[in-house]
């Protein structure tokens, strides 16, 4: 027996090589060190994120608890319907598009970078790959199947998202180094899936996206031997953005339907939408109001002059609350101003707000909540030329 695994342990190796571009393999260091700093400077998943789709954006209007599991509207929604075809997504950073904080595109740039193989591309294998492998291992720690699922023992395989006749396998490379870290029982599969259909994501729509993804991938044809391997195990597709999920979604009704007991997702990036206008009461009327994230150092920019202002945050687990203080006056330049918002789950939060100068015309407002900063606070102002609906 020790024999066999010896065996199958050399093929599998031997297997990986081929996947790793010789550019990689020369300035790739040691993987599982953790000591690049890239991996310093991109912005994690804060705790309070949905339990299926590891999304954590406040910008979200409804969220639920059931049980001790936080989840996010559309993976409610997709529950009560027809289900969502995986058990959970993990992803070790988070971006969100348009954000004023760089530490949340650090990682999205690196990643683009390496996919479109820009200048220095070979260097951000390894210390993407350590995250791709992070995320894996965070599915293969926490995963539970669903009741009805007793297959608990099946064997783990660890699958790509393909590109259209491999001409992007970025991803696959991240997976064949990733499987360095992975412990032996999570087998990678390099080619079990296939995307038939040639299309790019970017630019599209959430809608946009699901109809190409419909039936764009299949598995692949090897004398059956892709069955075999998927046939009672437990399957997790990597990718290296999670934005809608209609390409993991896709990958795992396939993988589902040949067999697998459940599917799971890992990637590098959960990226979140930019916030969007909301209309948000002001005076008995409807004041039209851009959401904006604050800074680093928790700031807004606003204009001179008279205004009030709303926060978006979320309360802390496991309350499902996302709260949308305000109207609240904007303070006088250099004021300290100290407002208290009750949680409908009993929890005070205190909010401080000091308006202060940066120079020239530029002003801002610092915003502190409570002993704790929230992982994300949404600023929307309302001065002279606010809309109204």
């Amino acid at each position: 027996m020790a024999g066999i695994r010896g065996a199958r342990g050399w093929w599998r190796a031997r297997r990986l090589a081929a996947a790793i571009p010789a550019a990689v393999r020369a300035v790739r260091p040691a993987l599982g060190t953790g000591s690049d700093p890239l991996l310093a400077r991109g912005e994690l998943i804060s705790a309070r994120r949905c339990w299926y789709c590891s999304i954590d954006d406040v910008g979200l209007d409804t969220w639920v608890v059931a049980g001790d599991r936080l989840a996010c509207g559309d993976c409610a929604s997709a529950l009560l319907g027809r289900g969502l075809p995986y058990v959970r997504v993990m992803a070790l950073h988070r971006g969100r598009a348009g954000s004023p904080r760089r530490s949340l595109g650090e990682i999205y740039h690196a990643l683009v970078a390496f996919k479109e193989r820009h200048d220095g591309w070979e260097g951000l294998a390894a210390p993407l790959a350590h995250m791709l492998a992070t995320s894996i291992r965070q599915v293969m720690t926490t995963a539970a199947l669903p009741a009805a699922e007793s297959r608990r023992g099946g064997p783990w395989v660890v699958a790509p998202v393909p590109s259209f006749q491999a001409l992007r396998p970025h991803v696959r490379i991240l997976t064949a180094l990733a499987a360095a870290e992975l412990p032996y029982e999570a087998a990678p599969t390099l080619d079990l899936l296939v995307k038939r259909v040639d299309f790019v994501q970017k630019g599209m729509s959430r809608a946009d996206r699901w109809r190409a993804s419909a039936d764009a991938y299949v598995l692949r044809r090897r004398w059956g031997r892709s069955r075999s391997e998927v046939r009672g195990a437990r399957v997790i597709v990597t990718d290296d953005f999670f934005t809608t999920g209609a390409t993991l979604a896709e990958c795992a009704w396939v993988v589902r339907s040949a067999g697998a007991a459940a599917v799971y997702g890992a990637a590098v990036v959960r990226v979140i939408l930019a916030p969007g206008e909301r209309l948000l009461p002001l005076r008995g009327r409807q004041a039209r109001v851009q959401l904006r994230e604050v800074d680093a150092r928790g700031r807004a920019p606003i204009a001179a002059g008279d205004g009030v202002l709303w926060l978006r945050f979320a309360c802390v687990l496991p309350c499902a609350a996302v709260h949308t203080a305000g109207p609240i006056p904007v303070p006088g330049l250099d004021r300290l101003a100290v407002h208290r918002w009750l949680c409908q789950c009993g929890v005070a939060h205190v909010i401080r707000l000091r308006r202060e100068w940066l120079g020239g015309t530029k002003e801002c407002v610092a915003v502190m909540l409570g002993t704790r900063r929230p992982a994300e606070i949404l600023v929307g102002v309302a001065q002279e030329g606010t809309t109204f609906a």
